[in-house]
């Protein structure tokens, strides 16, 4: 059996986006699939392969679309450029993609793509080769932001890429509940996949048992990965970290991701304790586990909004993982693979002061930590790890 994955995505290094493709690699790969990877430039191919942990890298088949000359220029610098003359480059290895794959036996087609005229376009193809095709949907555009960066014309042209491609589709690969219930039609199959642990993050997780420290014989650290987003909460994190500052119990903050972002955030709230703090930019996936041990709290807090009801963070799996007790906001489908006290703590609203008491709480109670830690990881082997999912995957592609 066979699968392509085609993305109109630009992946970056050890980004989330390329983090949960590759899983999606390693779930085919060992459903016993043979893969081909459909990407924009090498670029993406070389960030992707990164993350792939593979014994059988011959079920793996690269095809790249355009040799993009733009992959390490500020491409919003030059969006006209972008718009004008690659969009129609990267149509053309559109079609040449779909011509390869068109004489492929037993294939099953993943569009890993955002709303776009790509995205149309491709389905469109499909059924003209009658190519049975997936379509992955991993983000909800919320019409305010949209319009207000774009306008009201092109969000017109938004409803037209979204409704369209996830009526028309074979199937639907689909992040949240909420996604899926914003979606038009309820007759297309779909499949929840939250989020998937890809292999060389799991091959870094070591028992939790060894990572619960006593935190009164040194500073506590509070880790906190992503960007400076309002929906990530990092704002609230740094609020609740002036406050213990300011009440006397210090600690240091690890803060790894954007930096740029992260940065802005910090200088927009006057953070006032520049020592206490660590930003790290995106880690491979040893580093990125090896920081995450030495810190004795992940927080991510997460306000309740559209966005986070629909979206699902790759990093939770990711913390409880590397063992870390985990609070995090409990929008979206967090309370429907996660339990409070069990196996993460909660945090529903956004005050400052409230997350401040909370992390107190679990930072003075080792026995609350170490349970935390030892239910997440078996939470990740049930609902999150490559083994439990790929199953499911195969058993969905095969009834289309």
């Amino acid at each position: 059996m066979q699968v392509a994955l085609l993305t109109g995505y630009r992946l970056l290094p050890y980004d989330a986006n390329t983090a949960r493709l590759a899983a999606l690699v390693e779930s085919f790969l060992l459903s016993d699939y043979t893969v081909h990877i459909f990407l924009e430039s090498s670029f993406s191919a070389n960030a992707l392969g990164r993350l792939i942990e593979s014994a059988d890298s011959k079920r793996i088949k690269y095809h790249i679309m355009r040799i993009n000359i733009l992959d390490f220029v500020n491409v919003e610098c030059i969006s006209f450029l972008w718009t004008k003359i690659l969009t129609p480059i990267k149509l053309f290895g559109l079609l040449i993609a779909f011509f390869l794959l068109r004489n492929v036996d037993n294939l099953k087609l993943l569009l890993y793509s955002s709303p776009s005229f790509y995205t149309l376009t491709s389905i469109c193809i499909c059924k003209f080769f009658r190519i049975p095709i997936v379509l992955e949907v991993n983000e909800l555009v919320d019409k305010e932001s949209f319009v207000e960066r774009h306008g009201f014309l092109k969000w017109i042209f938004y409803l037209l890429f979204h409704y369209y491609p996830s009526a028309h589709a074979d199937g639907l690969f689909v992040i949240s509940t909420y996604i899926q219930q914003c979606l038009p039609s309820c007759s297309v199959p779909t499949l929840i996949i939250p989020a998937i642990l890809g292999k060389k993050y799991e091959l870094y997780c070591s028992n939790p048992e060894l990572n619960i420290c006593n935190t009164s014989e040194r500073l506590p650290t509070l880790v906190y990965t992503g960007n400076a987003k309002p929906e990530d909460g990092l704002h609230i994190l740094l609020e609740a970290s002036n406050i213990l500052w300011s009440s006397g119990h210090e600690h240091t903050l690890l803060l790894i991701g954007n930096k740029l972002s992260i940065y802005s955030c910090i200088s927009s709230l006057s953070y006032n304790h520049t020592t206490s703090f660590n930003v790290i930019g995106n880690l491979s996936p040893e580093s990125y586990i090896s920081m995450l041990r030495q810190a004795d709290l992940a927080v991510l807090p997460r306000p309740s909004c559209r966005i986070n009801s629909a979206n699902f963070p790759t990093r939770i799996p990711q913390y409880l993982a590397a063992g870390v007790p985990t609070i995090v906001g409990s929008c979206g489908d967090i309370k429907k693979y996660l339990k409070h006290g069990e196996t993460a703590v909660f945090f529903d609203n956004t005050s400052p002061a409230h997350l401040a008491s909370l992390i107190l709480d679990i930072l003075a109670n080792p026995n609350l930590r170490r349970q935390l830690a030892r239910n997440g990881l078996l939470e990740v082997q049930r609902s999150f790890s490559i083994a439990s999912c790929s199953a499911i995957i195969k058993q969905f592609l095969q009834k289309l």
